[in-house]
């Protein structure tokens, strides 16, 4: 370890081999490749390896005879020291780079782990050990601290609660510094060191190819004599994704296989305490430990930086425990050497010149206190282990010698007004600057800082994300400054008072209850400096488009995947509230919410590829009032999101609910023949079960009750229509009450809060009104069929057929599971709705204008009665199918002349003599107009909406097979009219439920109420990993697009300076022929063969300008796009 003024992290560092990086190595990929069956990840990956393996054959060699080399004076051994590596002379006489290049690197596997990849390297130059690691960022999440483990060369015997509360302390660190931390070990599989590797493997949460999350480095630092089976690991070309087998016996020395990276060097001490000098900030923590610990203590107290020693396991930590609060020298002393000549601690009695320099060694730590603390496993405070730690690391902080609590306030109040002036001015630079250095330290300055969330405020209203991006990566939290009174400031900024908030934001606010938004300030109740969740920021940035802060905050919510989800139906919301028509805006907004849906797409592929998105997709969303992930896909038709292969998967199960019925090779009947037949047993019963409440058996069940329904409608129509009320007819009577009483219990049971929010999302759904109006035709049927009437019997007839034609309609939906017809269902509704109904409006104009005209031309002076309004548009109608009714416009022998003698239309009159020519003319347009050209654009329309449909069919189907299994998942068993009898037993229950013996039931289980296979309570535990997953996801996701973005940007920029000549050349050649000052007689003197070849080389040069950025553009998608495709 080294002062704080004498390093820096290693993230400072921008040079790379010989490459330039940004200093936050956002520009880096994880090189962690899986050992499975599947291809290399792409190229970016595999050019990366090559370059590594460059990288180390030219700079890393074989230790020296005399290893020793002459280091320039202003070569030092920082971590971001540019200078680093200047081929210094060694005293064999060779310059470095002349040394044999080494042969022991590579990533291996452990025999017994699958999971787990290490780096591997025999090295030790510890010139070398900045670019070491400065490289090695490109998997590790730029740790910044550093926590050093002595002690652990044996096994030491430990209870489970022991283990627990280490395991869980160093859990919580790696946590709460989010991986900007790094572990030193000495590699040996032993108890200590595997407790490190398991705490931090289990942080890591995805490891290998994978490579959403960038590692929390456990580094080994292992003499290369003790590595078993040695030749395994040596190659010129290096080792990689290999097995490695380690010798399994009592004798043997093994790897702990949870380390993410090992070196292999000769002098382990040395190189050990050179690594630990790269890092200012760290804590050296010794448990147990024997002599061998006193070398890594005195280099610590040299450097002035903290020792933490654990109490309990004997050794140096618990003689060190035992005679630190002694305050007398001499009981000191004596109780020194007792321990020490007893061997009661180390397990070896010292005696003479050894004894004597083990008590000055343990003199020195006593010496120096300040710089030293105990922890004792069994004291009452053991189980904050973590939060002890946490205390101990923010103390290295500072310069040696100096506590926090002496920290030089003056300093403090300097850098904060600084800082204050930075954002005031709008001075990135310097304010960037005082976080990556780490003067400003936001955990511990921000407290001393009354303005900070002013600060804050100035920072999101300027909308200056760079800054605010800073301050994230330097261990910003939200709950550190939000409070209702920044987030006030913020509305303020824009306009908006909180407390007297105008109709359309009061509209806009309710329609996001629905969403599960819940807004934070109540109207009439002053602000206060209450701390509020992060979602209440990203909803205001997403509102006032800032897309960039908000992309900032997304990547720090509890909950990212339903946030973005959110900013679609946000942004719907904005749009219909505020009557925005301005079609730039529409586009931006559209623009952003295809970009937030891209970034959820990401992470939940990411839960998908660890097998955990299962349970990302259907938990409950504490931020978004108990909604889930599948559930706001739905409410916001988020197609996209829908149609991904977690989320199918996922609807397939629930759907099958049990899979031997989808691979059986039985037929459906069949098989619930089957099962029906075996019933007896209680494992079958149970089997029964599953089976029948699975929603393909509800949906099959229900369809061959709706075709029974049909047969039976159908019949009576046909065949026992009368006056007389049948049986059959009762039954269709209830059979339609039951499907009534089915559609109520959806509306109620819907997700929506309101009651108008409910009818809202009934009414949008088209089926929800094809069944409503199929409701009311049947209902006024039978209204009118009990009427003693002969004609309101024949209108019931007639409205009990469209009633069955819309029975029929309703069929349809059988369809929807099958991916062959139900994107067609959605291309017939579409067209309906979309196409043929303006069309049927522009019809009607021409319609209505030939009718009227015609009727005026042919037959003159009609008498206005409801039988002309019928017959007026009748001919018209037919005409444009090729009817044309040339008698009756020509003239028919029979017809008569006078009007009067057909005023009933049962007789047809005679035309005008006008009429007879005019007449035939005026069809020929009507005609020209309607058949060809009218007919032909509604084809056109149909064709463009077939297309456009067909293209997303994937998207339209796997959106209403989602519909479809949750309405049947939340279905009754039973199917009408049976489910009247589930409908009587749930309202029995409910009614039940409703006294006070079980409302003491229910409240201890209300959590648990509303779950469903859309929406679950998970336990704490998987809870906490799912959201912990979806945090780290959603910040790799941005990182990797600003990767793209910096490598679009560099060759853009490559392919601009290598065609800078030509390009200046055209332009010039064209600027002068455009700016002439006579182009007549420019075009006279230039000859025109010259000219047109002059244009076609500046049309060639453009052409490939597109190709080159179309091949920018399509690089892009595809890296975006890797886990898509």
């Amino acid at each position: 370890m080294s002062s704080e003024s004498e390093s820096g992290a290693a993230v400072e560092l921008k040079t790379v081999g010989d490459k330039e990086i940004p200093s936050d190595g956002s520009h880096e990929m994880s090189t962690n490749k899986a050992v499975d069956d599947t291809p290399r990840l792409d190229y970016y990956e595999e050019q990366e390896e090559e370059d590594e393996v460059r990288w180390i054959k030219s700079h890393v060699q074989k230790k020296c005879q005399y290893h020793k080399y002459l280091e320039p004076l202003h070569t030092r051994s920082r971590l971001d020291d540019k200078v680093v590596g200047l081929n210094p002379v060694c005293t064999c006489g060779n310059l470095r780079s002349q040394h044999e290049s080494t042969d022991v690197f590579g990533e291996f596997e452990f025999d017994n782990d699958d999971n787990q990849l290490a780096r591997f390297m025999k090295t030790d130059d510890v010139q070398l050990l900045p670019q070491l690691l400065t490289r090695s960022q490109r998997r590790w999440n730029n740790p910044r601290k550093l926590i050093s483990i002595v002690g652990g060369n044996h096994n030491i015997l430990m209870s489970k609660q022991s283990k627990e509360i280490l395991r869980h302390g160093f859990t919580d660190i790696a946590e709460k510094y989010e991986r900007n931390i790094c572990f030193v070990t000495n590699g040996v599989n032993t108890t200590i060191n595997r407790l490190v590797g398991k705490s931090c493997k289990k942080m890591n949460l995805l490891t290998g190819s994978n490579g959403y999350i960038k590692l929390t480095p456990v580094i080994g630092v292992v003499p290369w004599s003790n590595i078993p089976n040695k030749d395994q690991l040596i190659d010129r070309q290096g080792k990689w994704q290999f097995k490695y087998s380690q010798i399994y016996d009592k004798n043997s020395v093994n790897l702990e296989t949870n380390h993410t990276d090992f070196f292999f060097v000769d002098d382990n001490d040395e190189y050990r305490m050179a690594l630990e000098r790269q890092y200012s900030i760290g804590i050296l923590l010794v448990i147990r430990g024997g002599t061998e610990a006193f070398p890594f203590i005195e280099e610590t107290i040299r450097n002035g930086l903290r020792i933490v020693f654990i109490k309990g396991f004997g050794g140096v930590a618990d003689i060190v425990a035992q005679v630190l609060p002694l305050t007398k020298d001499e009981e000191r002393h004596s109780l020194l050497k007792i321990l020490i000549e007893r061997g009661t601690c180390l397990g070896v009695s010292y005696c003479g010149e050894e004894l004597q320099q083990i008590m000055d060694a343990v003199e020195n730590i006593v010496h120096h206190k300040k710089s030293v603390a105990v922890y004792d496993l069994s004291s009452d405070r053991s189980q904050d282990f973590g939060r002890f730690l946490l205390y101990q690391i923010e103390e290295s902080r500072y310069a040696p010698g100096i506590a926090k609590h002496e920290s030089p306030i003056g300093g403090d109040l300097m850098i904060i007004e600084e800082m204050r002036d930075a954002i005031v001015g709008g001075n990135n630079s310097v304010a960037i600057e005082l976080l990556e250095s780490g003067r400003y330290d936001v955990n511990y300055l921000q407290g001393k800082d009354s303005n900070f969330g002013r600060r804050m405020t100035k920072l999101l209203c300027s909308n200056n994300y760079e800054c605010l991006d800073a301050f994230f990566n330097n261990g910003l939290k939200g709950g550190q400054f939000l409070s209702l009174r920044v987030l006030e400031d913020c509305y303020k900024a824009e306009g908006v008072d909180v407390h007297t908030l105008e109709d359309t934001w009061k509209e806009f606010i309710d329609s996001l209850k629905d969403l599960g938004y819940r807004w934070p300030f109540d109207l009439g109740r002053p602000v206060d400096d209450k701390i509020i969740d992060l979602e209440h920021l990203f909803v205001w940035s997403v509102v006032f488009r800032r897309h960039e802060i908000a992309k900032l905050i997304w990547a720090e919510l509890d909950e990212p995947v339903a946030a973005a989800l959110a900013v679609n139906k946000i942004q719907q919301l904005i749009i219909s509230t505020k009557r925005i028509k301005d079609t730039e805006v529409l586009s931006k907004y559209e623009q952003y919410s295809n970009d937030f849906t891209d970034l959820g797409i990401e992470v939940i592929d990411a839960c998908y590829e660890n097998k955990i998105a299962k349970y990302n997709l259907r938990r409950k969303l504490r931020n978004w009032t108990d909604q889930s992930c599948l559930i706001m896909a739905s409410e916001t038709d988020n197609k996209r999101f829908i149609s991904r292969i977690a989320c199918q998967e996922y609807i397939r199960s629930i759907w099958w609910r049990n899979d031997d019925l989808r691979y059986s090779k039985y037929s459906f009947s069949r098989y619930i023949l089957y099962w029906l037949s075996r019933c007896c047993s209680q494992e079958m019963r149970e089997r029964a079960k599953q089976l029948s409440t699975s929603p393909v058996v509800k949906f099959s069940f229900n369809a061959l009750s709706y075709v029974i329904f049909l047969i039976l409608y159908s019949y009576h129509m046909l065949t026992n229509f009368n006056s007389q009320f049948t049986i059959i007819e009762g039954v269709l009577c209830f059979w339609v009450f039951t499907l009534i009483c089915e559609e109520a219990r959806q509306f109620v049971t819907s997700d929506s809060v309101s009651l108008k929010s409910k009818l809202k999302v009934y009414i949008t759904d088209s089926l929800n009104v094809l069944d409503l109006v199929t409701i009311v035709l049947f209902i006024l049927g039978i209204i009118l069929r009990f009427i003693p009437n002969s004609d309101c019997f024949e209108a019931s007839r007639v409205i009990f057929c469209l009633n069955l034609v819309s029975f029929y309609i309703r069929l349809l939906r059988t369809f929807v599971p099958y991916k062959q017809i139900g994107p067609k269902l959605v291309m017939i509704n579409k067209m309906i709705w979309q196409d043929l109904t303006p069309f049927m409006i522009i019809l009607l104009v021409f319609l209505v204008a030939y009718s009227v005209a015609s009727e005026a031309l042919l037959y003159p002076n009609t008498e206005i009665s409801w039988k002309l309004v019928y017959y007026l548009p009748r001919k018209a109608y037919w005409q444009i199918y090729g009817e044309l009714f040339l008698d009756n416009i020509e003239g028919d022998p029979d017809c008569i002349q006078d009007a009067n003698l057909n005023s009933d239309y049962s007789k047809q009159r005679c035309p005008t003599e006008v009429g007879k020519y005019a007449g035939p003319v005026f069809l020929g347009i009507y005609v020209l107009f309607t058949n060809v050209l009218l007919l032909n654009l509604l084809i056109a329309m149909f064709s463009n909406t077939f297309a456009r449909i067909q293209e997303q069919s994937n998207l339209y189907w796997c959106s209403n097979y989602f519909h479809l299994v949750r309405e049947y998942d939340g279905r009754p068993v039973l199917p009408p009219p049976l489910i009247i009898i589930e409908h009587i037993y749930r309202i029995l229950k409910s009614i039940k439920c409703r006294c006070s013996r079980c409302k003491q039931v229910q409240s201890h289980s209300d959590a648990n109420v509303t779950d469903t296979k859309f929406k679950m309570t998970l336990g704490y535990k998987i809870d906490n990993y799912c959201g912990r997953f979806e945090r780290m996801a959603a910040k790799l996701c941005l990182q990797k697009r600003r990767e793209v973005s910096v490598d679009s940007s560099k060759y853009v920029r490559q392919w601009l300076e290598s065609n800078q000549s030509e390009l200046k050349e055209a332009l010039n050649r064209e600027k002068t022929i455009s700016e002439s000052p006579d182009q007549e007689r420019s075009r006279r003197d230039i000859n025109e063969d010259n000219l047109t070849a002059l244009r076609q080389e500046i049309d060639a040069n453009q052409k490939k300008i597109e190709v080159q950025m179309k091949e920018i553009l399509n690089y892009i998608s595809s890296v975006s796009d890797k886990n898509i495709n």
